[in-house]
């Protein structure tokens, strides 16, 4: 029983962590969307817009996920 709890626990905590980073990732993408003119405001930024910044991150060849750029951005900012 106590390892089935020990494993629910790490997979909760697996998840928070992996949802805060996905928030600090989309923080850091609502900046470069204001920074590359593709919104006017980090707070006004749609799903669109950061869908745009997105496509143009991918097409410089920066990042290779989409799926996974946000989480990478969040743990970029974490590491430092």
């Amino acid at each position: 029983m106590k390892t089935v709890l020990t494993l629910i626990l790490s997979c909760a905590a697996c998840l928070f962590f992996i949802s805060k980073l996905y928030d600090d990732g989309t923080i850091i993408l609502s900046s470069m969307a204001e920074e590359y003119s593709v919104c006017t405001n980090v707070n006004a930024c749609s799903d669109e817009d950061l869908a745009k910044m997105t496509d143009l991150l991918l097409e410089q060849d920066e990042y290779n996920s989409r799926m996974w750029l946000r989480v990478i951005l969040g743990w970029e900012r974490w590491r430092e």
